[in-house]
Parts: C-alpha cells; structure tokens; sequence
C-alpha cells in the first residue's frame, strides 16, 4: 500500500448499498477525520439520496462512477452482489471492505483471496459478530490454550451464530488448523436447537462450544499461560482475574471496519483479509458437515 501516516489528505471512502448497515458505515465515514465520505450509491436511487444528503455528499448512479472517486470502498449490499462488486473495485486499483459474509461460496471467497493479491488491494471482511475490541483487548503474545463459548442464538441465523463462534474461536487460538473436530445437535425436526462442538486446534487450543437455544446468556472462559480471562459480551474487552493492563487503546465496540480503515489510513494490511474469511468459512463448512 502506498498511503502512509503522514498523508494529510483524508482516504476517501465510498459506500455501496444504503441499507441499515450501509447507513452505519456511511456515519461512521462522515464522523472520522481520517476519512473523507466522497459518495454512496443503492440500488434505491431515492435511498441513496437521502444518505447523501444526510452527510453533504454525493448520490451516484452508478458503482462504476463511485469507483472513479475513492480510494476505497465498502459493501454492504445483499451477498449476492459481494463477488462481482468486490471484483469491479479491485480491478479498478481501490481497496474493498464487505460485510460478513464475504461471498455465497467458499469458491467465490477463493477467488476473492486470489483476485486481492493479484490486484494488489486490501479486501477487508467484517467479522461474523462484533468481537473485534475483545480480540484487541488480549495481552501482546497471549495465547489461551482453554477457550469455553456459550452464544445464545439471541435471534442471529444459525450461519452467523456458527461462523461467529467458529471464527472467534480460530481467531483465540491462533489458528484455523483444525485436525479435530467434533459436533452433535439437539434438533427440532430438521431445525438446529442447539450445537455443542469440541474443537481441538493445531495451536494445541481446545475450544468448547455450545450455541443456540439451550443457552440463556453470553459467555466466555478463555486460560493460558497462567492467566484467566472471562466476558459476558462479545462486543467489550476481556476481564482478566488478575486485574493486569491490557493491551492499550483498546477500540470501541466493533465488527472489524474501525480496524480496516485505521489500517489503510496508516499504510498496513487489513487486520482481517478476505483469507481469513475464507478459513472461517472452511470451518462453518467442516462443522455443517458434522451436522448432517
């Protein structure tokens, strides 16, 4: 990447598809300094307009003219649409954010991987649920080598629920490498209830999880190298027994897009890149397969 720190022109970011998530990430553009909100575009011209005018910026018609403005650019229109979008930015030279999940298919999300390096861009991924402060709130160094999850469905669809436990887990452990795995469900019919998994990483993490409707509240134990750390949010930091600092400026709550546009705000690689995306995904994948 050839921005660094001590550029003093602000990024200029644009934003594509206007929805509720959408909207989010346009204010979150207009209200940093490091940025500039140069446009949005929607499929919903009447949307899009109303988002621009809401931040003193421009409604585009197309993506390919909001492409020409910015530096980068975040999608957050339906899953459907990542690929071909992410694909048009790249080839264009400007940097991709998308929300989770990144593609329909673990294949489209390989070519996503492929396309990013070839092009020489950053394609950042949202993680799956908002734990990126409580990743950042982790000691330098620190590894747990016990990590305990319990995620009440709390109304998110069983992909998000297993993709967030899984890519929290992997995220923990340090690693994605997985030579054991293993998994039952409580069912209601055909319907998932609940989902306990074992999950024994190569990092030599072993991770317990159980999701769904059996639990009633948010939990996680994670213990390693003589520390022990719990939260009952996902979106805050760790509490650690021994009242240790943590790691410093710890982010405000976040699904990894804060993190994202600081990385290229200041010239380093996306903290989490569209091959992260793909292992989550390769493990949602492995952990279905179990279900079956």
């Amino acid at each position: 990447m050839s921005r660094s720190a001590s550029q003093a022109s602000p990024l200029r970011v644009g934003v594509v598809g206007v929805g509720r998530q959408g909207a989010a990430r346009a204010r979150h553009i207009a209200e940093d300094a490091r940025l500039r909100l140069v446009g949005v575009a929607d499929a919903d011209v009447s949307r899009a307009e109303a988002t621009a005018a809401m931040h003193s910026t421009t409604p585009y018609a197309s993506t390919a003219l909001l492409l020409d403005a910015c530096d980068a650019v975040c999608v957050a229109t339906p899953t459907r649409d990542h690929f071909l979008l992410a694909e048009a930015a790249a080839k264009d030279g400007r940097h991709v954010f998308l929300e989770w999940p990144a593609t329909t298919s673990v294949d489209e999300c390989e070519r996503l991987v492929r396309l990013g390096e070839e092009a020489g861009v950053e394609i950042g991924v949202a993680h799956p649920l908002p734990v990126a402060a409580l990743l950042a709130s982790r000691p330098h160094g620190w590894r747990p080598h016990l990590v305990s999850l319990h995620l009440p469905a709390d109304g998110l669809s069983w992909p998000f629920l297993l993709a967030g436990a899984l890519d929290l887990s992997a995220a923990l452990a340090g690693s994605a490498d997985l030579p054991r795995l293993d998994a039952e469900a409580d069912r209601h019919g055909a319907l998932l209830g609940t989902v306990a998994a074992t999950l024994r990483f190569r990092s030599g993490t072993l991770a317990h999880l159980l999701l769904g409707d059996a639990v009633e509240a948010p939990r996680l134990f994670v213990a390693g190298q003589g520390r022990r750390a719990t939260a009952h949010r996902l979106d805050a930091p760790l509490a650690f027994d021994d009242d240790a600092p943590t790691r410093p400026g710890t982010p405000a709550p976040d699904d990894g897009f804060a993190g994202f546009v600081t990385a290229l705000a200041t010239g380093r690689p996306a903290p989490r890149s569209a091959l992260d995306a793909l292992r989550t995904m390769r493990l949602a994948e492995r952990l279905l397969q179990k279900l079956r």
